[in-house]
């Protein structure tokens, strides 16, 4: 599964990048949407036991929601837990377990982000570990299925409209792949295929692990990470910028006097719902284009970012940031769509 699924998000990821785009038509939004509703009631590992205390919000982005400007800085003076109670029963979990082990691995190092290739074949295994929980959850299975017919829609789409920019070899290798035929050895045996792997862990770290740049903290976009380093006394967390209840938020912390002072992640979902949902954001539209749905009523925004690599392009970042339904209103009465690129969903 492993092999089969990391050669498809290879293939289909090079595939994209020649098509014409998907634009976000309502059509398209409604079964975005429709996908997120079944993912959602399909995420059985999904936390529900768990108290936080968002404490106040971030002096400087009181008015955000508003779309009031400011140059105020936020104030982390003060700091506290955010998390004040889970059920750590759920990191028994195959889902939990493996990425927890991934944390106290010589794979990743926060300070590092070129990590030592010896240790990188040497523990390699724990990321398979990883990938194969997260692609062989239900909630995972079922985004593939959207994304498998979505890429074939726009196979026959550009296929008819005469797109010639990729080669057959692609398209077939894509097409066995949807199919679930293609078995593929190429991850062990071809050197490009293996340094695009590990160009994809480096996305993989600073989305689900985290990483120290100079003074400041790069991605950390995963609750399970920030639970359990803020649990070993290496998080001070300040302040919220915006928050959906308990199931998404934008904070600010610092990891060991490192400071963050804007990240989002999800919390009422597990680590393969979001896994699922970042991949089809950056597979689908990525970057400055809307990837925004509602996620038990609450109106959240996926921006992804990506950089270059030997096989084309790799995931950079990917994070979630909640959308304030004043926010939203302003966008309806404004006829304008959600800015991405602005600083308030910039992490």
């Amino acid at each position: 599964m492993y092999r089969k699924i990391f050669v498809f998000l290879l293939v289909s990821q090079k595939f994209l990048i020649h098509l014409k785009g998907n634009p976000v038509t309502s059509n398209v939004r409604e079964q975005l949407q429709e996908l997120i509703n079944r993912m959602w009631r399909l995420d059985t590992d999904r936390p529900t036991d768990y108290r936080l205390d968002w404490g106040r919000q971030c002096d400087g982005y009181r008015n955000i929601a508003a779309n009031k400007s400011t140059n105020s800085e936020s104030t982390v003076s003060d700091s506290f837990r955010l998390f004040t109670y889970v059920n750590e029963g759920i990191f028994r979990k195959g889902q939990y377990s493996t990425l927890i082990s991934l944390y106290s691995s010589s794979l990743f190092r926060p300070f590092n982000n070129r990590i030592d290739m010896n240790a990188f074949e040497q523990n390699e295994y724990l990321m398979r570990d990883v990938f194969d929980a997260f692609t062989n959850t239900t909630v995972f299975m079922e985004a593939l299925r959207y994304l498998q017919e979505k890429v074939t829609s726009l196979l026959k789409v550009n296929f008819q409209a005469g797109t010639t920019a990729t080669s057959g070899y692609l398209i077939s290798g894509l097409l066995h792949t949807i199919e679930g035929e293609l078995i593929c050895n190429c991850v062990d045996s071809n050197p490009t295929i293996v340094h695009s792997a590990f160009l994809v862990y480096l996305g993989f770290q600073h989305v689900y692990l985290g990483e120290w740049k100079g003074m400041t903290v790069g991605g950390l976009h995963s609750w399970v990470r920030y639970y359990h380093l803020e649990q070993s006394g290496a998080i001070n967390y300040y302040c919220y910028i915006n928050h959906a209840e308990d199931i998404s938020g934008t904070v600010s912390f610092s990891w060991e006097g490192r400071k963050k002072k804007v990240g989002g992640f999800n919390i009422a979902t597990s680590p393969a719902f979001d896994f699922a949902v970042f991949t089809i954001c950056a597979l689908l539209h990525p970057g400055q284009k809307s990837c925004s749905y509602k996620l038990n009523g609450y109106s959240i925004a996926i921006t992804t970012y990506r950089m270059q690599c030997s096989t084309g392009t790799c995931l950079a970042s990917a994070y979630p940031t909640y959308i304030p339904e004043t926010m939203l209103l302003k966008q309806i009465m404004d006829n304008t769509s959600v800015p991405l690129n602005n600083q308030y969903f910039f992490h």
